[in-house]
């Protein structure tokens, strides 16, 4: 092996196993995801990420459009007039 073999050999490795929060993230998700072969293609994390992103875009609508609670409040107050 030469340096230029052995440096390439350590990007990769730097790179598989970043410190990155991303990086982190994404390989908590994937061994949270991943399981036997035996189990169904449909797991857990399958059923719970729809409503868990949703949940976290009505937080950041809240949190990030002024008076968007109101606006939401006004809508729902409309659609359930008799």
């Amino acid at each position: 092996m030469n340096l230029t073999m052995l440096m390439r050999f350590r990007r990769a490795a730097c790179i598989a196993f970043s410190r990155h929060p991303a990086a982190r993230l994404h390989r908590a998700w994937a061994s949270f995801t991943e399981g036997p072969v035996s189990q169904p293609t449909a797991g857990i994390a399958d059923f719970l990420l729809p409503p868990l992103t949703l949940l976290m875009l009505i937080l950041f609508l809240f949190g990030s459009v002024p008076g968007a609670s109101d606006m939401i409040a006004a809508a729902c107050a409309t659609a359930c007039l008799p």
